[in-house]
């Protein structure tokens, strides 16, 4: 589980409930970041007040605020569902942690997939390029996480 998997959910629907509850006032500051933005960026030779308006703001704020909300329960939908199990996502999340134990840290990258075995309930098979070393992981689900043993 790495700090993303916590933060960013956490940060989005934090900031969206912030957005949509003081919407006016982020909506101005907004506004007003952006004309300001804009007139230096353009050194005063253009205008956009047309396009930062200020009555209408609340509501795309209002709006913005709820879609980071919606993003953030996504975000958080997919971390807990790769945490629990049995799913691929769980597979391999646990044989990236069963691989890092066996061979060390990869610090060049590795390559992980994920099948399951037609005939074995919560049974997988987790292909890995790690290390330069490349082999299957068969796994078998526990009741509470995944078993590992490399197949040869």
């Amino acid at each position: 589980m790495t700090a993303s998997d916590i933060i960013l959910p956490l940060f989005l629907i934090t900031f969206g409930i912030v957005l949509t509850l003081y919407s006016k006032e982020a909506g101005i500051v907004f506004c007003r970041i952006g004309k300001a933005t804009w007139k230096i960026t353009t050194f005063g030779l253009t205008d956009m007040h047309w396009f930062y308006k200020e009555e209408r703001a609340p509501r795309s704020m209002r709006m913005m605020g709820i879609v980071l909300c919606l993003i953030g329960i996504v975000c958080a939908t997919y971390s807990i569902v790769s945490l629990s199990g049995p799913n691929s996502f769980a597979a391999m999340r646990q044989a990236h942690a069963f691989l890092e134990k066996t061979f060390g840290d990869s610090t060049n990258g590795y390559s992980l997939s994920c099948k399951t075995i037609p005939n074995e309930v919560n049974g997988v098979i987790v292909h890995y390029e790690y290390l330069e070393k490349e082999g299957n992981l068969h796994g078998t689900w526990d009741g509470s996480k995944y078993t590992f043993t490399e197949e040869h």
